[in-house]
């Protein structure tokens, strides 16, 4: 946080200096410093804890999952309170496979037991570290097929446990990149039902979680006819943007191009009209982003050139009136 901010500084006061003396103008460059092209929510800066085993592309996510890390380590706690008020979001692919051990439910895959210790704790360490807890559910629990619905059972228990012992969750969200697996109008029934719930356990809407999603890849028409039925019932819509491939071997020579930091504001220019147009009361965040998907690559997304890929990032999802940016955290991402 503290290199990042002072890369902000030192790239600021550069790019001024160098527009104001530097650069040979042929015309008066005018810079408009009282009106806004965008806005952010306060918590814009946020980030992601993941499910990952550390089997899985090891060793980019070794001990990085949200059942093994140490949520009381007072480094992980000062780290985290850096980005104040941001929201941890605790989600991704295996969030779907993820079993909360609270209540009658089917067998736990090992490795994705929630035990409600474990949920306890990551409650306590958001609350140290004075951010705001988004967590996954399980969109795939019960569910048969994707044109039918999930049974809700395993999240009602987590619901009710934690609405009994005042566990601070800012937000639910529902599912993670389901958009080829769930039919948009059943994901939506669910969204419905969930917030049902959640209205039925939090009574008073001043300390009511929000109910987010639906965390897709662009997919502007899963969006639009989700969000047709479920946005009365959602406070935020989530996607996920990933401009290059981890695997790509010219992603080093490609990442600060314009074409590639164009694509982040791009897609979430597109995504969020949709957004605004379908669904005017619901924000728009970006779930999840990092500057290359399949666990960015060593060297280049985990190294200070991400670093001017994330500043491009920030300032051109801001600008698309963006409330939230997500970016992933591992061994080989930013």
């Amino acid at each position: 946080v503290i290199w990042l901010a002072s890369l902000m500084d030192a790239g600021l006061t550069q790019f001024l200096t160098c527009l104001l003396f530097c650069s040979p103008l042929s015309n008066a460059l005018t810079i408009n410093f009282t009106e806004a092209i965008g806005t952010t929510g306060d918590g814009y800066v946020s980030f992601n804890f993941d499910w990952h085993l550390n089997s899985e592309e090891s060793p980019a996510w070794f001990n990085s999952s949200v059942l093994v890390l140490n949520m009381k380590n007072p480094q992980l706690i000062y780290l985290a309170s850096q980005l104040s008020p941001g929201h941890l979001r605790v989600g991704g692919s295996e969030g779907d496979v993820a079993i909360y051990d609270v209540g009658n439910h089917l067998p736990c895959k090992p490795g994705f037991c929630m035990s409600m210790d474990k949920w306890k704790e990551l409650g306590e360490f958001c609350q140290a570290a004075k951010i705001r807890l988004v967590f996954g559910l399980n969109a795939m629990y019960g569910r048969p097929n994707k044109t039918s619905h999930f049974d809700p059972s395993n999240t009602r228990s987590l619901l009710e446990y934690t609405a009994k012992n005042k566990i601070p969750v800012y937000g639910f969200e529902f599912g993670n990149e389901l958009q080829s697996k769930i039919d948009a109008s059943y994901m939506a029934d669910d969204y419905i039902t969930i917030r049902q719930m959640i209205n039925e356990l939090w009574p008073d809407s001043t300390t009511r979680p929000w109910l987010i999603g639906p965390d897709e890849n662009p997919n502007s028409e899963f969006l639009k006819e989700l969000l047709e039925k479920a946005g009365p019932v959602l406070n935020a819509s989530t996607y996920h943007i990933y401009p290059g491939y981890g695997l790509d071997p010219h992603l080093s020579e490609q990442i600060l191009t314009a074409n590639y930091l164009d694509k982040e504001g791009s897609q979430a220019g597109s995504l969020g009209k949709v957004i605004s147009q379908v669904a005017p009361n619901v924000e728009g965040w970006v779930g999840e982003t990092a500057a290359a998907w399949h666990s960015g690559q060593d060297g280049t997304t985990n190294a200070f050139l991400s670093g001017f890929w994330y500043l491009d990032a920030l300032s051109s999802v801001a600008s698309q009136n963006q409330k939230a940016l997500q970016t992933d955290i591992g061994r080989r991402q930013l």
